[in-house]
């Protein structure tokens, strides 16, 4: 198997859902007798020996072209590097994850997953130009993402958004979560919430700290952990910073940066909630995370959320732009013991559809019917 995908440069604190999800279904494919990975990674390959000891036979970087922009370079220079390397893998299938665009699908069975919607994910980056790089994202991925015969949708959110580009047959797996979360010892600390995402205007950080600024009223010894890259927008985690001291949140939350994955995992079994108010996902590592490990989740009904967390059952669903109803949310939460154990305990039964091995041999069986129908 050849895989196309974004590995972390840092596999001890890897950052992004697609990193993230691509290791843990690196890992469970490792596992399964008979494979053989190939990886093909965009990245500047630092984290190749652990990929080559412990789940690939072999890791290939395919380098960005520094003076091309990146979705140029895509289609152009970057797919000529991965489709050299293909012509000297012969893989029986190959699986790219995320960038319809590594390569031309007709070439070679191919499957491709959808983990991201980029054009949504650029309306709330910071820069200019932010319609028209949407506009060429959409256009250019749109066009390749119609050529794959097979593709892997996370969510429904993805063929609501995508139908009308995707051709091929859909097959609906999720994102794997790393089989540790399963296990995780619960030593919840009272009224700590936590936030697992990068800092940066989609994941609504100001909308976080007023709904925090609002808990306090009733929750005064409220923790609030903010766990996520801190250097994807740095003039935003200044505004952010600043609004701490402005809203008299100092001493009740924290910017941590980016964690470990035992860091991550440490985290959750402290908190008594996880909270992502995000303005756009499609389906977040974080939520999977928390369910799997038993922590209640307040999280934005936007995406794909809804397919992952039950309101009012393993959590609830939130407008991001209401900052008195996250707050409400969390606050039902710390004060209701009962009811938090019992959303943990519902999310973490609704998670195993997300065990590695399970996402490992629906994907194993993706390959199987793709060299069928060839």
């Amino acid at each position: 198997m050849a895989i196309i995908t974004h590995l972390p440069d840092n596999v001890v604190a890897p950052a992004g859902g697609v990193a993230v999800g691509s290791m843990a279904l690196l890992r469970g494919l490792a596992r399964r007798p008979n494979v053989e990975l190939h990886v093909l990674t965009d990245r500047s390959c630092r984290a190749a020996p652990y990929y080559l000891d412990a789940l690939a036979s072999k890791v290939y970087p395919v380098h960005p072209t520094p003076w091309l922009p990146g979705i140029l370079d895509c289609v152009t220079l970057q797919r000529k590097r991965v489709e050299r390397y293909l012509e000297e893998i012969e893989p029986d299938i190959v699986h790219v994850q995320g960038n319809a665009c590594w390569i031309h699908p007709k070439r070679w069975p191919a499957v491709l997953t959808i983990r991201g919607i980029p054009e949504r994910d650029v309306l709330f980056s910071p820069g200019p130009l932010r319609r028209f790089r949407s506009l060429m994202i959409r256009m250019i991925q749109g066009r390749d993402r119609s050529r794959y015969d097979h593709i892997i949708a996370i969510s429904s959110y993805v063929e609501k958004q995508l139908g009308g580009q995707l051709r091929g047959c859909i097959y609906h797996i999720p994102n794997p979560v790393e089989v540790g979360f399963y296990t995780l010892p619960r030593r919840t600390v009272p009224n700590r919430v936590l936030l697992l995402g990068m800092i940066i205007p989609l994941k609504n950080i100001h909308g976080l700290l007023e709904a925090a600024r609002i808990v306090c009223e009733s929750v005064p010894s409220l923790s609030l952990h903010l766990a996520g890259a801190l250097d994807r927008a740095p003039a935003y985690y200044e505004k952010m910073c600043g609004l701490l001291k402005e809203y008299g949140l100092d001493g009740q939350a924290r910017f941590l940066g980016n964690l470990s994955r035992e860091e991550v995992m440490c985290e959750l079994a402290e908190a008594a909630c996880l909270v992502l108010p995000s303005f756009q996902e499609n389906l977040p590592m974080a939520v999977a995370e928390a369910m799997a490990a038993g922590v209640p989740v307040v999280a934005s009904d936007v995406g794909g959320v809804a397919d992952m967390v039950r309101d009012g059952e393993t959590g609830y669903l939130i407008d991001p732009s209401r900052p008195d109803m996250i707050a409400d949310r969390i606050e039902r939460i710390l004060m209701d013991p009962d009811l938090a154990g019992r959303f943990g305990r519902t999310a973490k039964e609704k998670a195993m559809v997300q065990h590695p091995d399970r996402v490992a041999e629906q994907t194993l069986e993706v390959y199987r019917r793709v060299l069928e129908m060839r």
